[in-house]
């Protein structure tokens, strides 16, 4: 891809997005988050629930889930305001004052706008507002110790009541790379 047109669609990003974006998941599917099993349970799955869970309570609507690109993939793929609005979340088990949004380093921005470009690109999304939010999820204890015994499903309630903390940064860094997407 040359440069120019690279540019063009990286400027692109940040224009006004005027239409209504479709959602794929049934309504009941909105307000409860989807959960592992126990024994499948890891502190990415858990906070990524936690995330989506956080993110619809602030009005945002679930376009796509686990989208994956090449050198990963685009967490959520979310509706706010007219914008599409790429989150990547990052979950920790600490009790220090670790920040796991620290991760999201140059590199993993460089693959993660490379993805949204391919996304926007498939979608014809081209000309439609973006952004880049990150979500971070510090858990105090291991999710694992919240299983309840006889659902084998995470008590949510208790969880987060104790053991949470969520930090929401919207448009946390700019679209970034060079000029490649796959």
């Amino acid at each position: 891809m040359s440069s120019s047109i690279w540019n063009r669609a990286v400027a692109s990003l940040s224009h006004w997005w005027g239409l209504t974006v479709r959602t794929i998941l049934p309504d009941a599917a909105l307000h409860e988050p989807k959960l592992p099993l126990a024994d499948h349970i890891t502190v990415g799955s858990i906070g990524e629930a936690i995330a989506l869970m956080h993110l619809k309570q602030l009005g945002y609507r679930l376009l796509e889930q686990n989208f994956r690109i090449l050198g990963g993939e685009l967490d959520l793929i979310m509706a706010d305001q007219g914008s599409v609005v790429f989150v990547e979340v990052k979950s920790l088990v600490t009790t220090g004052n670790d920040d796991p949004g620290e991760a999201v380093d140059d590199r993993k921005q460089q693959i993660l706008t490379r993805g949204a470009l391919g996304y926007l690109k498939q979608n014809g999304w081209l000309e439609r507002s973006a952004r880049f939010d990150v979500v971070t999820i510090q858990f105090a204890q291991h999710p694992k110790l919240f299983v309840d015994a006889s659902t084998k499903r995470i008590d949510l309630k208790r969880l987060l009541k104790t053991a949470v903390r969520i930090e929401h940064y919207r448009n946390a860094f700019e679209a970034t790379g060079d000029g490649f997407f796959g």
